[in-house]
C-alpha cells in the first residue's frame, strides 16, 4: 500500500519526515528529556519491553533493533519511578497480541521446519490450523504477558458513541501519515486529555497537537531540523 510504502521509506532515512512534522518530539535517550504526569504508549513500546523472546528473533532475521530492547525498557522504568500513569488503548493492546502470535508462530515454523528463515508458505493462519495444540501453548504464554500488562497500564475509556469515536478519529488522521490505528489511540488519548505518546513509530509526528517521545532517530533528526529553520 502507499502508506507501507511511506513508512519504509521513513525507516530507512528516504522519505522528508520533515516537511509532514506536526507533532513535538521528545528524545527520550536524553538524561533530562522531560516527564510526563500521563502518557499513551504505543503496541511497538510493549513489545520491546514485555516479550521475551527475541534471542530467537534475531536467529531469523525478525527480531527488533538493539536500541530498541535497550532504550524503551530504560525510560519505561524512568516513567515508573516518576510516577507517571500510563495508559494503553485497547487497540494497542490487540496489536500487541498480534505482534508477538505473528513472532512466536515464525519461532515455531522454523523449529519444525528446522530453518534458519521464514519461508514464503509461512501465514500464521496456516500455522494455527496446522498445529492448534502448540497454538493453545501460545495462547497460554500471550495471556501471561496481557496480565504482566494489566499490572501496570491504565485502559483508555472507549465508552462513547460511534459517530464521537469517527469524528475524533477523522480529525486526527485526516492530513497525517499515521495508520488508522494509530490515529484512533491518539484521538482516543486526547478525548481523555492525555497529549503524549510513547511511540518508535515515526509516522506519529505527522499527528497533531501531541508530542511524541521517541528514539527513533527519523523522528528526532526532522524535529531537530525543523527547528532550526
Amino acid at each position: 500500500t502507499l502508506f507501507d510504502t511511506l513508512l519504509r521509506k521513513i525507516k530507512m532515512n528516504k522519505f522528508d519526515l520533515q516537511q509532514h512534522l506536526r507533532a513535538e518530539v521528545a528524545d527520550i535517550r536524553e538524561p533530562q528529556c522531560p516527564i510526563e504526569d500521563k502518557i499513551l504508549v504505543d503496541t511497538n513500546v510493549l513489545y520491546f519491553c514485555y516479550y521475551d523472546r527475541f534471542s530467537q528473533l534475531d536467529i531469523l532475521g525478525t527480531g527488533p533493533a538493539k536500541y530498541q530492547t535497550i532504550k524503551y525498557p530504560a525510560f519505561l522504568n524512568k516513567l515508573l519511578s516518576s510516577k507517571t500513569i500510563l495508559f494503553v488503548h485497547k487497540i494497542g493492546l490487540l496489536e500487541f497480541a498480534n505482534t508477538v502470535a505473528k513472532a512466536e508462530l515464525q519461532i515455531l515454523y522454523c523449529t519444525i521446519n528446522n530453518v534458519s528463515k521464514i519461508g514464503e508458505d509461512f501465514t500464521p493462519k496456516n500455522m494455527c490450523r496446522a498445529y492448534p495444540d502448540e497454538y493453545r501453548r501460545i495462547q497460554g504464554q500471550l495471556v501471561c504477558y496481557l496480565h504482566s500488562i494489566k499490572k501496570t497500564f491504565k485502559l483508555l475509556n472507549s465508552n462513547i458513541s460511534i459517530e464521537h469515536l469517527l469524528e475524533d478519529f477523522l480529525i486526527e488522521w485526516q492530513d497525517s501519515l499515521a495508520d488508522p490505528g494509530d490515529a484512533m489511540m491518539v484521538a482516543g488519548a486526547k478525548r481523555e486529555g492525555i497529549n503524549s505518546v510513547l511511540s518508535d513509530d515515526a509516522a506519529f509526528v505527522t499527528l497533531k497537537g501531541i508530542k511524541v517521545y521517541t528514539a527513533n532517530n527519523a523522528a528526532i533528526n526532522a524535529y531537530q531540523a525543523k527547528r532550526k529553520n
